[in-house]
């Protein structure tokens, strides 16, 4: 059940430092809410560098508008960009087939790009990739294409 972080930070001409988290997080009852409570201190670390935005972006294991999820939207400091864009598509799968966890229950969206509220970062566009409609797919799991306006 091992569990790693990708941590980016990546210094944007005219904009800015831009810290950029690639996370794939245990399930609720296998530990997401530790090793979450753990990324949040990390990329808090990171703010004296002067970090102008931040994304979390992967497999959280946290299944859209369930407890997990909520730990992470709840207390407004964190904004799932797909649902953003897309309201009416909260629950619109990012996996197809059988995955681990979820061998009797219906697909969910799992995979996210959440932004920091309140940062000089707006996503434009943020389409499901891989998933056969838009590029073949590679895994069990879509990606997603975003594109941000930087202000």
């Amino acid at each position: 059940m091992s569990r790693n972080v990708t941590l980016s930070c990546i210094d944007i001409p005219r904009f800015g430092l831009l810290h950029l988290a690639n996370v794939h997080l245990s399930w609720a009852h296998h530990g997401f809410h530790h090793e979450y409570e753990r990324l949040n201190r990390l990329i808090g670390s990171r703010y004296p560098f002067g970090v102008r935005a931040d994304l979390m972006v992967g497999d959280f294991n946290a299944p859209a508008g369930e407890q997990a999820y909520h730990h992470i939207v709840g207390n407004g400091e964190y904004v799932d960009q797909y649902h953003e864009l897309h309201p009416q598509r909260l629950y619109e799968p990012t996996f197809r087939g059988q995955i681990d966890g979820w061998r009797h229950s219906p697909p969910r969206r799992i995979d996210f790009s959440f932004k920091r509220n309140h940062q000089p970062l707006r996503v434009r566009e943020i389409t499901p990739i891989f998933n056969d409609a838009f590029y073949p797919a590679v895994s069990d799991h879509f990606g997603y294409l975003a594109r941000f306006e930087l202000f």
